[in-house]
């Protein structure tokens, strides 16, 4: 996956893993949601005590205080509300589009290619996972071309010096070339 791109990121796209998306934007909606009631209760509960005290002590009479409060409290929840939820819409684009590019290139790995490099963009936020995956495919890498050099020492060895009898070399050299053939399955260089 190539550092830089010739096209510019969108910045809202439901399309990549859209269960995910909207599950966090559900989510996040109902954290903001219960967030804001429990603040403007709090704040409508301590504003009506202080005004009616204040009103009482200059001797100020109003019917109800709450009419006028109450729908300042209400707008201000609706307003934020609606942008918590459009600032939420945007929230899961850096790990979602992240876990798409892994997802992709874990199935090239899982095909057997293991010269995969998963790089991201500087802006996600699972580039350590990223990182964690590649060294874990390197690593992987390495050892089976390690294995694949064994098979290969010991098709030599067995071809120069034989064993106990023809049956039994045949049967080793067999085992081996089911093992190489398992390794020419996966792409390691």
């Amino acid at each position: 996956m190539s550092q830089s791109r010739p096209y510019k990121r969108k910045m809202l796209n439901l399309t990549i893993l859209r269960d995910m998306q909207i599950r966090m934007i559900s989510r996040i909606t109902l954290l903001l949601f219960v967030c804001l009631l429990l603040s403007s209760m709090v704040y409508f509960f301590f504003s009506n005590r202080e005004v009616t005290a204040s009103f009482k002590m200059f001797h100020i009479h109003a019917k109800n205080f709450l009419d006028f409060l109450l729908p300042m409290v209400l707008g201000s929840f609706f307003v934020s509300l609606i942008i918590g939820v459009v600032a939420s819409l945007f929230f899961p684009k850096n790990i979602v589009g992240g876990l798409y590019r892994i997802e992709r290139e874990v199935e090239r790995i899982t095909d057997g290619d293991l010269t995969v490099h998963i790089t991201l963009r500087k802006a996600d936020v699972v580039r350590a996972l990223a990182g964690r995956i590649s060294k874990m495919v390197d690593q992987l890498r390495v050892k089976m071309l390690a294995v694949s050099r064994g098979v290969e020492e010991a098709r030599s060895v067995c071809a120069a010096a034989p064993l106990a009898g023809a049956a039994e070399q045949q049967e080793i050299l067999e085992i081996l070339d089911k093992i190489q053939a398992e390794l020419h399955s996966l792409k390691l260089s």
